[in-house]
């Protein structure tokens, strides 16, 4: 756990440096896919946003979970990002299926 938890912390800080302008610069399309993979489902974002308990009582991943949620847009970002990146080799494999459709 203490690997996984150092690489998401990784993850996150070349995540936030590159958030300002949703570059994505720095952060590869498989580190952006696992963070995309970190995201809660609604139910489980509902649950951490509404928990008044100890945190301290919480696992690694929910208290770190629930400190991304206070931070506006932080997944929408990642997905932002994961997009831009991929954009231009989902364009190419369409023009590829294109070509052979004609």
């Amino acid at each position: 756990e203490a690997v996984i938890s150092a690489m998401n912390f990784i993850f996150w800080k070349q995540y936030f440096a590159a958030r300002p302008c949703f570059t994505g610069d720095g952060l590869a399309v498989e580190q952006l896919e696992a963070l995309a993979k970190m995201a809660p489902t609604k139910e489980e974002e509902e649950r951490l946003s509404n928990y008044i308990g100890d945190t301290s009582e919480l696992g690694f991943g929910e208290r770190f979970v629930k400190e991304i949620l206070n931070l506006p847009l932080a997944f929408s970002g990642i997905e932002a990002m994961l997009y831009k990146e991929t954009f231009d080799d989902e364009v190419h494999g369409l023009r590829k299926l294109l070509v052979m459709v004609e």
